[in-house]
């Protein structure tokens, strides 16, 4: 197979796209977190089965022992071998993650803690973390906490209350965070960097470039996916002729047909933004557009704040079947390479492994709430932390239950 054809399977054997923003209100006294997770089908290595599992949401109280264990997908080739920590949970905290073949851990890749903080998993396939280096020390001699990649987001949740402290903690070597090989590998789980905010309205962006930190200060409240960063914060440029107000022509002629050229409609300050679904046509479309409402009609409390994510979240959610499956992808190029057609595909077969809107979720870090609704169902489901029987322990509820869309109020117009 040619180099490239060989590239184009390889690269095509995973699809992760996530969506992150966050608005304040307009007294700056508050702030709503909303991220979307869309995740493609994660192959397994030497077979050609994929895995969709449930997501599930949990709770898990200060004080709980917590391994650096993962189950299912985290077991592909991710951090098996190293000498990892384990730790106690700080903070009481809750969020969704995975239940694998009926086995569960504690991890959470998108969560907020009873102090406010809140951490998001997003795919960055170019991530590079640190090897198996276990032995690492710190300036005074002591030793990092070594933990796999896939524990980061709960190791934060669990144990830290503001951005400052989970920036000072990376800024002193505590935190040495490893992968099998330090960089990625197409057969197993995309890596992930992670946005980070506080009640306070800290927010960070954490990357790892060459097995390092690399910590941004998320000056514009958004994170998509790949590539770093700071490349899509200069790709903003590109569309700074984008604005809020009604478009204005500095030059018109009178014709045959009236006034030209002339606005006649509303949406001429949104021409040229990007409606495409690829992690900078996301980026630019979520930063665009939460801007544009919070200049236009600032959020005046927390309710009209989770109004403007919501419709932030509804312009960058994706329906099943809109996003090329990636097995097509490879096939035809396998089949290019043997000088052949690609073999035919099944749709049926497909529909687990392109990338949809499996779920979105709202954080309120000043309230510490959480609130979360599936593809299948776009009513909100809200848990308040503070309301946590904490006492019970970790718990559990798979959120793909909920199956309720549509309210049938016929008997209210019927006065009934």
């Amino acid at each position: 197979m040619p180099r490239c054809a060989a590239l184009a399977v390889l690269f095509a054997t995973t699809a992760y796209g996530c969506t992150w923003i966050s608005v304040p209100t307009e007294d700056k006294k508050q702030w709503v977190v909303g991220r979307s997770m869309e995740l493609g089908g994660l192959p397994v290595p030497g077979t050609t089965k994929e895995v969709n599992d449930p997501w599930i949401f949990r709770t898990v109280p200060k004080g709980t022992a917590l391994k650096p264990d993962v189950v299912g997908i985290a077991r592909l080739r991710m951090c098996l071998g190293m000498k990892l920590d384990a730790w106690t949970a700080k903070y009481s905290y809750a969020g969704i993650g995975w239940v694998v073949d009926g086995e569960s851990d504690h991890n959470v890749y998108d969560a907020v803690n009873t102090e406010g903080l809140t951490v998001d998993a997003l795919s960055l396939r170019v991530s590079e973390y640190g090897a198996n280096d276990t032995k690492a020390r710190l300036p005074d001699g002591g030793a990092p906490v070594n933990l796999c990649f896939i524990n980061f987001a709960t190791y934060v949740v669990s144990n830290f209350a503001t951005v400052g402290e989970v920036k000072g903690a990376l800024a002193s070597g505590a935190l040495n965070v490893l992968a099998a090989g330090g960089h990625r590998d197409a057969d197993m789980f995309g890596y992930v960097h992670w946005a980070i905010s506080d009640r306070h309205g800290g927010k960070i962006v954490v990357e790892f470039i060459d097995g390092r930190p690399t910590v941004h200060d998320n000056a514009v409240g958004t994170m998509t996916n790949d590539p770093h960063y700071d490349w899509h914060l200069r790709n903003l440029d590109t569309y700074v002729m984008l604005g809020t107000r009604w478009a204005d022509p500095k030059t018109n002629y009178e014709t045959e047909i009236g006034i030209v050229p002339l606005q006649l409609s509303h949406g001429a300050n949104t021409v040229g933004l990007p409606g495409d679904y690829t992690p900078p046509g996301r980026f630019v479309r979520a930063f665009y557009l939460k801007e544009f409402t919070a200049r236009n009609n600032p959020p005046r409390s927390v309710a009209d704040a989770m109004t403007a994510v919501t419709g932030v979240l509804n312009a960058v959610f994706i329906p099943k079947g809109v996003i090329a499956h990636h097995g097509q992808l490879a096939n035809a190029t396998a089949g290019k390479a043997r000088g052949g057609a690609a073999p035919p595909v099944d749709p049926h077969e497909l529909d687990l492994t392109y990338d949809y809107t499996q779920w979105n979720t709202l954080k309120v870090p000043g309230a510490a709430r959480f609130h979360f609704r599936t593809y299948e169902d776009a009513q909100w489901r809200m848990v308040d932390l503070n309301k946590v029987d904490w006492a019970k322990g970790v718990t559990e509820t798979f959120i793909v239950k909920y199956d309720t869309p549509v309210r049938d109020i016929t008997s209210e117009v019927n006065g009934s």
